[in-house]
Parts: structure tokens; sequence; C-alpha cells
């Protein structure tokens, strides 16, 4: 039968492997939040002049992705995806019309042309790929888990049907500028 001594020990060294992986998990946020902010200012210093003056800080969301905002450029950055941007104000509305990068995850590439859907992108929230339309002309602000049963069905008729996904978009809201 454990004494009281064997308890009070046990309860301490629980204690110290608590507190020690929080800290570990600490310093992990805060080293992948000042890699962040690195990767981020390499790739303005090389890809951003047509971007604008940066308009706020580096946030890092739970889902390992972080972000920065610029006058005409949104870049997001995770240690799986490295930084990548979206140029252009309507695109940056649209992708935050989604949920940007708190919900949606990081960009995995800068936007591309889709042959159904317009101007898109790609994210990794860390578990799920999204694919989201930043096309004005289309559906902006739609997007749809590709790693889901949704994509399976778009992947299987949309060649024949030639149409994207189901437009999702929240309501736009003038006031709100998208």
């Amino acid at each position: 039968m454990p004494t009281l001594m064997h308890r009070a020990a046990s309860v301490t060294f629980g204690a110290a492997l608590l507190i020690s992986a929080l800290s570990t998990g600490a310093a992990h946020a805060e080293n992948s939040s000042e890699t962040a902010i690195q990767d981020i200012s390499a790739h303005v210093q090389v890809l951003g002049a047509d971007y604008g003056a940066t308009t706020d800080d580096v946030h890092c969301y739970d889902n390992g992705a972080c972000e920065q905002n610029y006058e005409k450029a949104l870049v997001t950055w995770s240690a799986r995806t490295g930084a990548h941007a979206i140029l252009s104000p309507h695109r940056v509305d649209a992708f935050k019309l989604a949920g940007g990068t708190e919900k949606l995850g990081a960009l995995e590439s800068e936007f591309w042309q889709s042959a159904y859907c317009g101007e898109s992108v790609t994210t990794l929230d860390g578990t799920h790929r999204f694919m989201i339309v930043v096309d004005s002309g289309t559906q902006a602000g739609s997007y749809l888990s590709l790693d889901g049963v949704d994509a399976e069905k778009w992947h299987a008729t949309r060649a024949e049907t030639k149409a994207c996904f189901a437009d999702n978009a929240a309501v736009h809201d003038p006031s709100l500028g998208i």
C-alpha cells in the first residue's frame, strides 16, 4: 500500500511532467511563430513588391497556420506548406469570406485557374485539404473539402456537368467590401 510520501512523490512527478509538456508546447508554438515571421519576411522580400505595406502583425492559429495581411495581399505560412500569397484584394476578400486561414489553413500555392470554378486556391489545415474559389466572376468564397464525399461526387461529375461544386459562400455583404 502506497504511503503518503509515495503519493506526494507521484503527484510531484506528475506535475513536473505536465509543466514540462506545457512549456515544451509553448516553446514549440513560439518557435513556429518565429519561423513563420522569418519565412513570411523572406517571401515578401523576394516576391512582395506588389503586396503593399503590411497592415498587421503575423497571426498564428491552432491549426498550425500563420498569416500576415498586406494592403494588396495575404501571406500564409505553415511548416508543411511554407509561405504563399494571395495577391489582389478581391481574392483576399473571397478567401476570408470562405473562412480564411484560421478555418481553412495555409495556402499550398498561389492561385490557379480551375477549368470549372475559375481562380482558386488550395489550403491545408493540418488535417484536411480545401479548394477555395477566389474568382469574383464565379462563386467567390465557396470552398470544398477535398478529402470528403462531396469532393468525390464533384470529381466524378465535373467533366460531364462542366460545373463547379455547389456554391456554399456566405451572403455577400457590400458594407464589408465583399
